[in-house]
């Protein structure tokens, strides 16, 4: 069965680009033109993908991911006007899976739809665990298993990685890891996200040295991957 992905956005020029390019791509596209309607069309549809706008008109897009993330995991991903870390900051932390800046290319946003879904795929949830290749992280337990062996975390290292396995395959930049750790005040400049990462790679690599599962991408931040070779 094909793909079914609810596009919410108040423009109706941009809902229907997107779904001309979805339905060219084989996905089913059901719309919303508002936070309100998108909640409905979202309990009634069960979409398997959610491309959401975030300035909207009676509930926006923030608000409406908020909605959704009390009782469902639904991968999401956010439209916005503007380009700016804290939009970004304040759709990761709601568990938003991948974030396009308008004015967007909609071929480039059908790839991204179809790499969300194949990453949300790969990634089994077990109850409160998220298992990615052999790391599997239990968030009510707060207990970490690497290659089946418990391995030990301070708090403070499972903050961090908790944020990396549940935006595995985004990149997020040192100043965004910043933001979503603010509340822990053990982490507080560049630095010290170095400090922590490297700490992480001892504990979850096999070759510290050479990263299979947390890269650093030159110039930008760092990416936790499935494992396998990019």
């Amino acid at each position: 069965m094909s793909k079914k992905v609810l596009v919410v956005d108040d423009e109706s020029k941009i809902r229907r680009i997107l779904q001309q390019i979805l339905l060219k791509e084989g996905f089913a596209v059901v719309e919303a033109e508002n936070g309100q309607e998108a909640l409905a069309c979202f309990f009634a549809e069960k979409p398997d993908l959610v491309i959401l706008d975030v300035m909207m008109p009676e509930m926006d897009g923030f608000d409406f991911l908020r909605a959704i993330r009390k009782r469902y995991d639904t991968p999401v991903i956010i439209l916005s006007a503007k380009d700016e870390l804290l939009d970004k900051t304040i759709g990761f932390t709601l568990e938003a899976d991948d974030y396009v800046a308008k004015p967007f290319s909609p071929q480039e946003l059908a790839l991204r739809a179809k790499a969300v879904l194949k990453r949300s795929q790969k990634t089994k949830h077990q109850g409160d665990s998220i298992r990615i290749a052999d790391v599997e992280l239990n968030f009510t337990a707060h207990r970490l298993f690497v290659r089946g062996q418990r391995v030990d975390l301070t708090p403070k290292e499972f903050k961090l990685l908790a944020i990396f396995i549940r935006h595995a395959g985004q990149i997020l930049t040192r100043e965004q890891l910043l933001k979503l750790t603010e509340d822990e005040p053990y982490i507080g400049d560049s630095n010290a996200v170095n400090v922590f990462i490297n700490r992480l790679r001892q504990k979850i690599e096999k070759d510290p040295a050479k990263p299979q599962y947390l890269l650093t991408v030159r110039g930008i931040g760092y990416k936790f991957t499935t494992g396998n070779k990019l």
